[in-house]
């Protein structure tokens, strides 16, 4: 029988996935967008611009909440929960630079949003370190239980 991933694994290879699929589309434009530089992007830089500071601010902001910690089960869901709301805002700003960069024919402006994605993973990353940081700050609050053990223990299997 086949041992289930830990909640902590599930996560990091989430991230990798939204990670490398944004620099597929990256790739994927670079077949699209061929041509002249010197073509007029508009408004789109200061969308994407705009929407990069949404997104980091999303990210800075989800980081505030505060997680439940009425028990590890609960702990381990409210981190994965506001994980995936920092995941979104991480990745918005990098969607838009690719709708951008459709719309206007230049690869840039992907790149534009891209930076911006590349500071919320970095803010979200799931490392050993992250995880130990919070932990840290969740004893510092008199937290009886160890996001690192709660994230690490097996997620409930259903009845077969």
């Amino acid at each position: 029988m086949r041992t289930p991933r830990s909640g902590l694994t599930s996560l990091r290879l989430i991230f990798g996935a939204f990670v490398a699929s944004t620099f597929l589309f990256g790739y994927v434009l670079t077949f699209m967008t061929g041509g002249t530089n010197e073509k007029d992007p508009g408004f789109w830089p200061w969308v994407v611009a705009g929407a990069g500071l949404y997104s980091v601010g999303g990210v800075l902001w989800s980081r505030r909440r505060k997680l439940d910690t009425s028990s590890p089960t609960r702990l381990a869901a409210s981190y994965s929960a506001y994980w995936f709301t920092q995941m979104a805002f991480a990745q918005l700003s990098g969607l838009m630079g690719f709708v951008g960069a459709i719309i206007t024919g230049l690869w840039w402006i992907f790149a534009e949003g891209l930076a911006f994605s590349i500071v919320g993973w970095i803010l979200i990353a799931p490392t050993d370190g992250a995880v130990r940081r919070k932990d840290e700050e969740l004893a510092a609050m008199g937290v009886p239980f160890s996001l690192s053990d709660a994230l690490r223990d097996a997620p409930p299997r259903r009845p077969d």
